[in-house]
């Protein structure tokens, strides 16, 4: 068996020759002690000892290290040879983060993914909370990583600058970093791998927080991008008045009594050209969860302005929204908060990655289910355990290609991600375009019940919707996450409340 290698240079000197196992191990040293290292592996494809259908792109570990897989993001750019790859980032984060070093994967030119084998590309350094873009026009092999700077030691000065770096050759190298603003007392730069928003008049916008995350702000080019545009340099950028988070102001008082706080902003352009920032909620409970905030740039004085807390499928976690460019709707992927989740008390749980659809941002509808835990767990230590979380994802073709940080199958728990995994979803229009005759009633199965007609397993809501329509007498039906669906012929008027099953009633 060919020997796995035991550093980047050593991964790409042997991929050139072919001297290396399938599997590439770049092991980092913790510490003086040579014995206390940490190993990243890729190159394993599918999982084969799951039934997701996910693809493993790097694994962290041993997990009693305590080193942990953090911001995944994903992209495919043309190469210049022709064919495309795709590319993958993240960072790690637990007792160390490698002094905030970030990896970059990619599939061979011309590889479809997902399934695909990812190899190392390069390291990049300091790098945090990244996420990957190409502008418009790129060249060919043309890509961006923009995030934050640090190093361990930052952590207790917590002071990170906003950095951007480019790869010209399709992520094997890359230039030093470019610093687009510079942190200076309460103006450190804190993000996620969140979009680069391409907004109607060119302009390129990206979403910060500062003052721990007590800020939200963005940052844009100040004109519209061209191919003269140079990304690098920090007069090309602007940014926005900082909006304090303000709990007593923005926070309703149905929502009770917790630690609610922001973070982790979506640069998204709504049906009308507004510019906004769509951030996640933190301190959820029982009461008040599924929540997100929406503030709005004016762009007139470059000022953030709250306007509203929303419905949302987020737990407190990052989500990521894109819109497609040719139905102009919203997408998201996002680990929502299930009833068993309040049930039992783990709102925090990442482990119910689901799809979900809006024509306007503020109304956000359930499509599909994505992932759910396969390991057997009971549901109290699937939340502890199984996370699929932290999504980034592409939209390519009739296709939803996503990035997970995944804590599954070994990490010591949800958060504490040991893979970053990807997975191909197809047909993500056809599998939300039932919701024009549908709406959902909610979670459980529809009531009345009778006469009912279980149709057994199928791939998707929008294949339960499909039978429903095509057997004539159907008002209603109702899937489990897992597949089985049944058909009423009846109009529902309520649904029975369990998790892991919605009903939908057919639209008059």
């Amino acid at each position: 068996m060919k020997p796995a290698c035991s550093s980047l240079a050593a991964v790409l000197a042997a991929v050139a020759v072919g001297a290396c196992a399938e599997t590439f191990c770049v092991k980092y040293h913790l510490n003086s002690s040579l014995a206390d290292t940490v190993s990243s592996c890729s190159g394993r494809g599918l999982i084969d000892d799951s039934t997701l259908g996910l693809t493993e792109v790097v694994w962290i570990g041993p997990e009693i290290r305590h080193v942990y897989l953090g911001s995944p993001t994903l992209l495919k750019i043309p190469m210049p040879g022709g064919g495309d790859r795709w590319l993958t980032a993240h960072d790690f984060f637990g007792v160390s983060t490698m002094n905030s070093t970030v990896e970059v994967h990619g599939t061979e030119s011309g590889a479809t993914c997902c399934p695909a084998e990812f190899k190392p590309l390069a390291t990049l350094q300091p790098l945090y909370w990244a996420n990957l873009f190409a502008p418009p026009g790129a060249a060919p092999g043309e890509a961006y990583l923009i995030g934050t700077t640090g190093t361990d030691q930052s952590f207790g000065v917590y002071c990170r600058d906003a950095v951007i770096y480019k790869t010209t050759d399709g992520g094997s190298t890359w230039s030093s970093p470019a610093v687009l603003f510079k942190c200076s007392g309460n103006m450190t730069y804190h993000t996620a791998p969140t979009p680069v928003l391409v907004d109607s008049t060119g302009r390129l916008r990206r979403a910060y927080e500062v003052d721990g995350v007590q800020g939200a702000v963005l940052v844009s080019t100040k004109e519209p991008y061209t191919r003269a545009t140079d990304l690098l340099n920090p007069e090309t950028w602007e940014q926005s008045q900082a909006l304090l988070w303000n709990k007593s102001a923005m926070v309703p008082a149905s929502w009770g009594k917790s630690t609610f706080v922001w973070e982790e902003g979506n640069a998204v352009e709504g049906p009308n050209g507004e510019i906004y920032d769509i951030l996640r909620i933190d301190g959820q409970t029982a009461t008040a969860h599924n929540k997100a905030a929406i503030t709005q740039l004016d762009l007139a004085t470059n000022q953030l302005k709250f306007v509203k807390m929303i419905d949302f499928p987020s737990c407190p976690s990052k989500f990521v929204i894109r819109r497609d460019p040719d139905t102009k709707n919203y997408y998201t992927l996002s680990t929502d908060v299930t009833p068993e989740a309040v049930a039992i008390d783990t709102i925090y749980a990442r482990n119910h990655l689901t799809l979900s659809v809006s024509n306007d941002l503020f109304n956000w509808q359930f499509c599909d289910t994505l992932l759910t835990d396969d390991t057997g767990f009971e549901p109290p230590d699937s939340a502890r355990f199984t996370g699929f979380h932290y999504v980034d994802w592409q939209f390519d073709g009739a296709d939803i290609v996503f990035a997970a940080r995944t804590g599954y199958r070994g990490s010591n728990s949800f958060h504490n991600a040991n893979r970053m995994t990807v997975k191909r979803e197809t047909n993500y229009f056809d599998r939300c375009a039932f919701l024009s005759k549908y709406t959902e009633v909610g979670y459980g199965w529809c009531r009345p019940v009778v006469p009912w007609t279980n149709v057994g397993i199928v791939d998707s809501f929008a294949a339960c919707a499909a039978a429903c329509s095509a057997a004539g007498n159907c008002s209603s039906f109702a899937r489990i996450d897992s597949g089985e669906c049944a058909l009423y012929q009846q109009p529902a008027n309520n649904s029975s409340g369990e998790s892991g099953v919605r009903c939908f009633k057919r639209n008059n």
